[in-house]
């Protein structure tokens, strides 16, 4: 597994840079540029969650008609940091556990019979409130079953608190995964993808006036690019 930091930026900045290269977005086509074959009409069947960060009752699931597009909202994947103190700046009592959380999502995708190929755009978005002295990060790790060889990656942002962060801004974090796999079965077949995301807040310094809130509040994960190279056995069903 390769690890692949970057900053993250307000959403303010972000937009200003979007005619040029950005920070936010990391490609992984090097990770698998071995298996470049392409795909027909990958699609995503169904979405699921589990963790702290995103129990059932606390998210919500919406797939385009076309199946390429799915888009989750998070009630509760939102962190707190008090300065050790306990209690936020809304009074109400903190636990280690607040500065921590985690979502696992889990898209159920078919897959074409033949070599296939799609690029997986994966936009996150957030707000963060960071003083100086707290510091946040959003973890992302895309884990292929053996329909891509088991690979997988991971990016991870960075915020430090202080300037933009001290009153707080909305952030975005985008990634660009290649999907790939090699199906044999004439019919095609169903395989999962996991995307293991963590949200956590961390003290700098020794400032225990300082307080934070990280939060991700949505993700949208579309397949783009789809490419096909098929079987030439016909499917019997």
């Amino acid at each position: 597994m390769r690890v692949f930091p970057f900053l993250l930026i307000p959403l303010w900045q972000w937009q200003e840079q979007s005619a040029s290269a950005s920070p936010l977005t990391t490609s992984f086509s090097a990770l698998l540029a071995e298996d470049l074959p392409s795909a027909s009409q990958i699609l995503i069947t169904s979405a699921s969650t589990s963790g702290s960060g995103c129990p059932r009752h606390a998210v919500f699931v919406t797939i385009s008609d076309d199946r390429t597009v799915v888009t989750l909202g998070f009630y509760e994947f939102q962190t707190y940091f008090d300065g050790g103190r306990g209690r936020g700046k809304d009074g109400r009592g903190r636990s280690q556990t607040d500065r921590d959380k985690n979502c696992d999502i889990r898209l159920n995708m078919f897959y074409p019979a033949g070599y296939t190929f799609a690029v997986m755009d994966v936009t996150y978005h957030g707000f963060a409130q960071l003083d100086s002295g707290v510091s946040g990060s959003f973890t992302s790790t895309y884990e292929f079953n053996s329909g891509n060889g088991g690979k997988s990656c991971t990016t991870q942002a960075n915020i430090t608190g202080g300037g933009a962060y001290e009153s707080g801004t909305v952030y975005t974090k985008s990634d660009v995964v290649p999907v790939v796999s090699r199906v044999k079965a004439p019919c095609g077949r169903n395989a999962t993808l996991l995307i293991r995301t963590r949200v956590n807040l961390s003290e700098q310094t020794g400032n225990a006036s300082a307080t934070g809130t990280l939060t991700g509040d949505d993700a949208t994960f579309a397949l783009e690019q789809q490419v096909h190279i098929g079987w030439t056995k016909e499917c019997n069903v």
